[in-house]
């Protein structure tokens, strides 16, 4: 799987109105295309890699372009931290419709999509549990209405398996969640504050299990930031950068190399490598 966005900063780009046409986002989406370099070029990459090698295309949407309510995001000083509210939901789900139709009238076949990046927190955009659970039903219901063809949709992608349980704590919410999205999707990074994520995520599988599912699950961000939790070193967190780090060593990949088979053993489907 390779995974990867397409477009601008979202978030640099103008608002979006709440009385914006299909015509109207379409064209919001054009125009952001327009503003990226290279973007054919990423394009025909893309598409050559997935042709050459078999690899299963996977988009993941950052976060939407500003929402009603929301400040002026294009200002230098403009507050980093975005929160969905309820109200907004819609016009999101709107917005991701529109962009998967332009990406698929570039003629790359998506295997898969993740319409948010980490809705636990809120340096790309917060979404709450209930409400993430409306934009993925939304999605679907904009998607069939304007006879835009899906990919499998993979979520909520939270950003730690234990930042993942708030999902589906609330049994409703729970259901919902694991009926609207084909895979089970969740970040496996390591717990800066010790947590053992492989027991975090017995944790979770064994509350699907009270649910009486056993949904398909894939780590679609995997990374060892501090491999020794002994050692918090600068030298010792992958995340740095410099000729001394862990990350740029042969012992890195032995670190990371373990964790991931642990992840494998716990019944993961699909896990991708991030960078460090």
């Amino acid at each position: 799987h390779l995974r990867f966005s397409l477009g601008p900063n979202w978030r640099r780009r103008p608002a979006l109105r709440p009385e914006m046409s299909d015509a109207e986002l379409d064209a919001a989406v054009a125009a952001g295309f327009e503003t990226t370099s290279l973007l054919n070029r990423h394009v025909a990459i893309m598409r050559s890699v997935a042709a050459r090698s078999g690899a299963k295309l996977h988009l993941i949407i950052w976060e939407p372009p500003p929402l009603p309510g929301e400040p002026d995001l294009t200002q230098a000083k403009a507050p980093p931290w975005r929160v969905m509210r309820p109200e907004t939901v819609t016009l999101a789900a709107r917005f991701h419709v529109a962009l998967l139709k332009a990406v698929a009238g570039t003629g790359m076949q998506l295997d898969a999509v993740e319409l948010s990046n980490e809705p636990d927190g809120s340096w790309n955009i917060r979404i709450a549990p209930a409400d993430y659970l409306t934009l993925v039903r939304t999605v679907r219901s904009e998607a069939a209405r304007r006879g835009v063809a899906l990919p499998r949709i993979f979520g909520p992608g939270a950003s730690r398996v234990v930042e993942t349980h708030p999902f589906f704590r609330d049994e409703t919410i729970a259901r919902g969640i694991l009926d609207a999205v084909d895979v089970v999707s969740l970040h496996g990074w390591d717990d800066a504050a010790g947590k053992d994520r492989n027991a975090e995520l017995d944790r979770l599988l064994a509350r699907f299990a009270e649910l009486g599912r056993k949904p398909e699950l894939a780590v679609t961000e995997f990374g060892v930031g501090l491999p020794d939790m002994r050692d918090k070193s600068p030298s010792m967190n992958a995340r740095n950068r410099g000729e001394d780090n862990i990350g740029l060593s042969a012992a890195y990949g032995s670190y990371s190399t373990r964790d991931l088979l642990k992840l494998y053993a716990g019944k993961v489907g699909l896990a991708i490598q991030w960078d460090c």
